[in-house]
């Protein structure tokens, strides 16, 4: 998701009422083969999920055009095709989007704790040239927190507004870049 032009803080998306799980046609009205996808989604703007229905592990779902990183796994997926795999009972297809800044919060105990309290970023994918941005809210649905990044060559630049303190930035995808914060 590329975004153009100084922007105070990245659009929260339940203040655009765009909801968070959405179908695939939805974030890729262009790709005719997002039409008929029934067994997959987006979960906001970043993250495809193909749910498991089979009994075997076996999944089937399209990957739109990108990089994608399957967050689960580690592994890259080439977009532009359909996937063919198998999982057990702990894992699924759950890829990010290229370009993408993943917000991943510390406390897996409950939901409702400080998102933005030792919070690490993920740059997954970024392409060379390319700008992305995202912001993380507290509970009340404040934006504490706005981080953009654009890769240059080799590094990808971080620049973050709001409670920054105790926040971790990690390359996911393109291990070989480097992050600069500003």
């Amino acid at each position: 998701m590329e975004k153009a032009g100084a922007v105070s803080a990245a659009p929260v998306p339940f203040e655009e009422g765009t909801p968070m799980m959405r179908p695939m046609f939805v974030e890729f009205p262009e790709d005719r083969a997002c039409e008929t996808l029934d067994k997959q989604y987006m979960l906001g703007d970043s993250l495809l999920v193909a749910p498991i229905f089979k009994e075997s592990g076996e999944v089937e779902y399209y990957v739109p055009e990108g990089k994608w990183q399957n967050i689960l796994t580690g592994e890259t997926v080439e977009g532009g095709k359909w996937q063919k795999e198998t999982y057990d009972y702990f894992h699924m297809p759950l890829l990010a989007r290229p370009n993408t800044i993943l917000a991943v919060g510390n406390n897996s105990e409950r939901p409702d704790y400080d998102y933005a309290e030792g919070i690490t970023l993920y740059l997954v994918n970024m392409e060379d040239g390319k700008a992305t941005e995202t912001a993380v809210t507290d509970l009340q649905g404040n934006t504490v927190l706005t981080v953009k990044a654009r890769r240059n060559g080799k590094t990808v630049t971080v620049c973050a507004e709001g409670r920054t303190k105790h926040v971790t930035y990690k390359i996911m995808g393109n291990e070989e870049l480097e992050v600069a914060v500003e």
